[in-house]
């Protein structure tokens, strides 16, 4: 009778019953027979066939601790990128300022501008942004009175809504004028 509702509920099973199993026990045996009716969609096997071909999977603990950790190193992390490319920033600017600076003091010592001419400007399209004042003074550590000029160049930019500068200085021998 069992038998029968088994193969009725299962019709792709073979129950096999009877006496045998072990010492005064009946048991029953069930066979699925998957050779003729192969199922379209099946589930994947989960139970271990060896050491090569068990598949796990993490466990809740394991991603939670995942996630605490990520949520504890990422901030810290996103944070120290993101002052590597701010000085990196800063770095360029005022690379690229005292470049702007020294070639400039050269031209206008050069050309004599320092003795009189425009002391300021920018450098148009080549260095949008960047700005240039030039200032002459006595040098204050001449002790020789050999009549030195000290020319400072200071180059301006804004970054972070802050106005930067680099300045750079050389002196000048002012040569006497000749009165005959």
């Amino acid at each position: 009778m069992k038998a029968s509702w088994l193969s009725q509920s299962f019709p792709l099973a073979h129950v096999r019953m009877g006496e045998g199993w072990g010492e005064g026990e009946l048991g029953c045996e069930v066979v699925v027979d998957k050779s003729n009716h192969p199922d379209p969609n099946p589930l994947p096997d989960y139970r271990a066939r060896g050491p090569e071909k068990r598949m796990r999977a993490f466990t809740l603990i394991e991603v939670l601790a995942t996630m605490m950790l990520m949520a504890i190193v990422l901030p810290a992390a996103m944070q120290g990128i993101a002052l590597a490319t701010s000085a990196a920033s800063t770095t360029r600017h005022r690379t690229e300022a005292s470049g702007l600076a020294s070639s400039k003091l050269s031209e206008i010592i050069a050309n004599g501008q320092w003795q009189g001419g425009i002391l300021s400007g920018d450098f148009g399209t080549d260095a949008p942004g960047y700005t240039w004042k030039a200032t002459v003074g006595n040098w204050s550590q001449d002790t020789s009175s050999a009549n030195l000029q000290q020319v400072d160049l200071t180059v301006f930019w804004i970054a972070r809504n802050r106005q930067q500068s680099v300045t750079v200085s050389t002196l000048t021998y002012v040569r006497p004028t000749s009165t005959q």
